[in-house]
């Protein structure tokens, strides 16, 4: 609790302005709030249930989803939005762009976009169902990671040969 109090006092002032760090220090206020009160299972819930759409918005998961699953879900989309962006209209690669990369919550997106908090939400499934459903079909995302993972194997077993050979040529001098 103490390094999370020291956390959101040692935020510069400037930086403190911007809404994402804001939000951030919401939450940490949050976590501090539970664990330093004995308050009532009410008061708990309440801080649980905002910790719980702070990152949804975020994340655009579903409410039940751990941090690891959060983590998960936003890289396998990152990677896909890497491969299938051009496939992607304008519209559809701002709303991802200002969601994912630009760290907002769907209404302060909505307020950018000049659009609803909902027209976002929905955008936002639709986009991420698109580019899920490309993946599905194309598979690109998913053949590149094991040819990398393969081009890794063999780097290591190129450079264990490399080793033995320069060992065998030591020892045969």
């Amino acid at each position: 609790t103490m390094q999370i109090i020291y956390i959101i006092r040692s935020v510069r002032p400037d930086v403190r302005e911007s809404s994402g760090v804001q939000k951030f220090l919401q939450l940490l206020e949050c976590i501090c709030y539970i664990q330093e009160k004995q308050s009532t299972k009410t008061v708990k819930q309440i801080y649980l249930t905002r910790i719980r759409k702070f990152k949804y918005n975020l994340t655009m998961t579903e409410e039940n989803d751990n941090d690891s699953d959060i983590l998960k879900r936003r890289i396998y989309f990152n990677l896909l939005y890497d491969f299938y962006s051009p496939l992607l209209t304008e519209r559809q690669r701002k709303i991802y762009e200002t969601l994912c990369f630009s760290d907002l919550t769907l209404s302060e997106a909505a307020e950018v976009l000049g659009i609803s908090r909902q027209a976002v939400h929905i955008l936002a499934r639709k986009i991420m169902d698109k580019l899920d459903g490309l993946e599905k079909d194309l598979h690109f995302a998913a053949n590149t990671q094991k040819l990398e993972s393969r081009v890794k194997e063999l780097e290591q077993e190129n450079k264990s040969l490399r080793e033995e050979l320069l060992i065998f040529k030591e020892g045969g001098e």
